[in-house]
């Protein structure tokens, strides 16, 4: 018989691909991440769920326009991280970015945990749609 696990990381890559199966998700495996649209409020952008060894999923929120002044971007996300109490506001490539870590440091509890950093990223999302549009070209 196989010896139960009580404590210890999640299999970050297992609890990821469970997640969406069960909540109907349309993800695109790319390796070990995944990409799937998330929408909230008549909003739509692209999110990438990358899992780690260590029992850990690092999610990117991606917003669907490019900024091309790097200025105004970097200015929008001084305002968003100042404003953020997890995550950060990047700017690369043209792009701007959300960034937040899910720690799955626990089995029992990691699908709320990874559940609440996607909810988070989502409301980072589209809290400052508004302003990352401005700043960007459409």
């Amino acid at each position: 018989m196989d010896e139960l696990r009580l404590n210890g990381p999640a299999d970050a890559k297992a609890e990821l691909a469970q997640m969406l199966e069960l909540n109907g998700i349309a993800a695109v495996q790319e390796g070990d991440n995944y990409r799937f649209l998330l929408g909230s409020k008549g909003v739509k952008w692209e999110t990438v769920c990358c899992p780690t060894e260590d029992g850990a999923v690092v999610i990117y929120g991606v917003y669907p326009f490019h900024a091309c002044d790097g200025s105004k971007a970097e200015a929008f996300c001084r305002r968003v991280n100042e404003a953020a109490r997890y995550g950060a506001m990047l700017y690369r490539d043209e792009t701007l970015m959300f960034r937040i870590g899910a720690d799955l440091f626990d089995i029992y509890s990691a699908y709320e945990t990874l559940g609440r950093a996607l909810e988070y990223s989502a409301g980072i999302m589209t809290r400052f749609w508004v302003q990352a549009s401005a700043v960007s070209e459409h």
